[in-house]
């Protein structure tokens, strides 16, 4: 199957298709084309036709899934917007949740009495002020990243990794060549799921007070639970903790 990269490298593949379709359930030669027409294509801007857009959810040149309605009608100033908050977000959370996992594992001798997960960063916990100053390099880093005068979204290789021997050592594609689109797309898929990722481990952390490694392993009780909830029992569903069996060292009973 070919990824949106590689359909982007085939052009005559869609020299023919002059339509957008959103929403990833109709097809793009079904009556719901006539409708969407303009949907996604304003002018001579196509949004279908951009990185990101790849099955099973779009097609390039063919329909997106845009369950929002965010690209209808929007230019590509717009787009432009939409793909730069997009890629500095999700980068931002692919970090982030590397740090959530190897944090569960791993910590500097300074930061051992600190929490794992989010609640690192809280007020008065020995690991703040170190998060406070990763939080304000991130911030000057994307204050200061722009995408002026290339693709949407393109930051440009500012130590020139693509193009140089280390590129080729880590399995990086040459700028020029077919690979370097299909890992354009790769990017911002890993992004999009690291968004969700982040949000979804931070609020489990908040309700259940596990950090991110925690949570998987609770998964199952936490399962249990929530089907005995859903059976609508005569007496009060217990705790979590009643599932999982507490322990003082660790949430999760070993």
């Amino acid at each position: 199957m070919l990824t949106g990269g590689a359909l982007r490298a085939k052009p005559d593949i869609f020299r023919r298709r002059g339509k957008g379709l959103v929403g990833c359930s109709a097809s793009p030669t079904s009556g719901a084309a006539e409708v969407a027409e303009g949907v996604a294509n304003v002018g001579n801007f196509d949004v279908s036709r951009e990185y990101g857009v790849t099955p099973p959810c779009g097609r390039p040149g063919a329909f997106i899934w845009d369950p929002a309605g965010l690209a209808t009608n929007i230019d590509e100033s717009t787009f432009r917007q939409y793909r730069q908050a997009e890629l500095k977000h999700g980068r931002i959370c692919m970090m982030a949740m590397i740090g959530l996992i190897v944090q569960a594992f791993f910590k500097f001798s300074q930061f051992q009495g600190a929490p794992s997960g989010i609640a690192a960063a809280r007020s008065g916990e020995v690991s703040s002020p170190a998060l406070g100053i990763i939080f304000l390099l991130v911030g000057i880093i994307e204050f200061n990243t722009s995408d002026e005068g290339r693709e949407p979204g393109d930051y440009g290789d500012p130590l020139d990794i693509a193009d140089s021997g280390l590129g080729m050592e880590l399995g990086v594609p040459a700028k020029d060549s077919f690979g370097f689109s299909v890992w354009r797309d790769f990017e911002l898929n890993h992004s999009r799921l690291a968004m969700i990722g982040f949000l979804g481990s931070v609020l489990a952390e908040c309700a259940t007070g596990f950090n991110v490694v925690d949570q998987w392993k609770a998964a199952g009780p936490a399962w249990n639970r929530t089907t005995a909830i859903l059976l609508f029992p005569d007496s009060p569903v217990p705790p979590l903790e009643a599932f999982i069996g507490w322990y003082p060292d660790s949430p999760i009973g070993q």
